[in-house]
C-alpha cells in the first residue's frame, strides 16, 4: 500500500510548474484504495519547487487546482474541491516561492508578496485539507528566505489556515536572536491579498509568554511596518 514516484510534476491552469518534486511518497490503507479516498498514513516529498502564484484579485493557482474557488468567477475552477488527510507528512529540502501579480521587488526583506523560501522542512501530524483550509500539527518548519531571514524552528500544537484566517495554539518559533511563545496568535484578513498590505489589511491578536525578539529579526519586517 505504499506509492513511490521520482520525478513527480503537476502543471497550473497556464501550464507553469505548481509543483516538482525529486521524490513523493505516500502509504494508505486498503480500505481506503478501495473507496478512492485521499486518506493516506504517510506522505513525504524530498528536494523540489512549489510555485505559487496569486493573481490581481488573490486567487491562486494552487486555489484553482484545489477547486478551492467559487464556480462563475473568470478565476474560479468549476471542479469539486479538493478533500485528503495525512496523518504524517514530512517535507524535507524543497523551495517554495510565492510570487503576487503586483508585488514589488525588495532586496534584505521578508516581502510577502515576493517569498522565495529555500531548504523548507516540515514534519507534521494530523493533516486535514479541504479545499484551500488546511489544519495540521506541526512539530517543527524550518527554512531560510531570499530576504537572509532564517527561520530556525517553529512548531504548534494546532495550526489553522484559511483564505480568511490564520490561528495557531502553543506556537514557538525560533529564528536569529529571537524566540517568541505564544499561548494562542490569530490573523484575520479578507482574501490572501490582504498581505501585500498586511499593516492595513491584517488584523493581529496574540498572546504571548516568555519571549524575547531581537532587533535583526525586527529589521526583515520594518518595510511593512
Amino acid at each position: 500500500n505504499k506509492l513511490a514516484f521520482e520525478g513527480f510534476y503537476i502543471e497550473d491552469h497556464a501550464g507553469d510548474t505548481l509543483l516538482f518534486a525529486d521524490r513523493l511518497y505516500v502509504t494508505m490503507s486498503s480500505r481506503a484504495l478501495v473507496r478512492g479516498d485521499l486518506i493516506f498514513k504517510t506522505a513525504g516529498i524530498k528536494g523540489g519547487i512549489f510555485n505559487i502564484k496569486p493573481n490581481s484579485t488573490g486567487v491562486s493557482n494552487l486555489s484553482r487546482f484545489l477547486g478551492a474557488t467559487e464556480t462563475g468567477d473568470d478565476n474560479s475552477s468549476s471542479g469539486k474541491p479538493l478533500h485528503l488527510a495525512a496523518r504524517r507528512l514530512d517535507v524535507e529540502g524543497i523551495n517554495l516561492r510565492i510570487k503576487s501579480a503586483a508585488s514589488k521587488e525588495t532586496k534584505g526583506i521578508f516581502n510577502t508578496g515576493d517569498i522565495e523560501l529555500q531548504g523548507l522542512t516540515l514534519k507534521a501530524r494530523n493533516i486535514t485539507v479541504d479545499g484551500d483550509n488546511v489544519l495540521a500539527g506541526i512539530d517543527n518548519i524550518s527554512f531560510w528566505d531570499k530576504s537572509g531571514f532564517a527561520l530556525e524552528s517553529m512548531s504548534a500544537k494546532k495550526l489553522s489556515v484559511t483564505s480568511s484566517g490564520i490561528s495557531a495554539s502553543d506556537l514557538s518559533i525560533t529564528s536569529t536572536g529571537s524566540q517568541l511563545n505564544f499561548d494562542k496568535l490569530s490573523l484575520a484578513y479578507q482574501g490572501w491579498r490582504a498581505f501585500s498590505n498586511i499593516a492595513d489589511s491584517v488584523r493581529l491578536e496574540a498572546s504571548m509568554i516568555n519571549s524575547t525578539i531581537g532587533l535583526l529579526t525586527i529589521s526583515f519586517f520594518t518595510y511593512h511596518c
